[in-house]
């Protein structure tokens, strides 16, 4: 089983998964003039900082067109929530970056490939 899958397909393991859990408060939420602060939580949300180290043109190239299909797309990846069990949510695509490491004639590869997806 593929450790991450976008859109049914099976992508790269990355180097690095770092899931990351953002709260969404109401506008309302803040600290009133007694220092306590209200949060007025509404839900929360998933981000996923994702990076794989030293890749081929050809490998760079399919990770990140695998992500760049579509506005929105389906991930599965383990859960840390659900005892890292597969989950599938849609998120959408942050800044990329692909830096270069060596560009030679015998050898070509990319530093990193990093990138964040955001849920939608």
């Amino acid at each position: 089983m593929a450790y991450l899958k976008v859109n049914g397909v099976d992508v790269k393991t990355p180097s690095v998964f770092t899931p990351k859990i953002q709260d969404i408060s109401n506008p309302d939420s803040g600290r009133t003039l007694d220092g306590i602060m209200h949060k007025n939580m509404l839900t929360s949300k998933i981000t996923i900082d994702l990076e794989w180290w030293m890749t081929t043109p050809a490998e760079t190239a399919a990770i990140l067109n695998a992500f760049e299909a579509q506005e929105y797309f389906t991930v599965t990846y383990n859960d840390p929530r659900n005892a890292n069990a597969q989950v599938t949510k849609t998120f959408y695509l942050g800044d990329r970056e692909a830096p270069v490491k060596v560009w030679t004639v015998n050898s070509k590869r990319y530093e990193s490939v990093a990138f964040t997806i955001i849920e939608r």
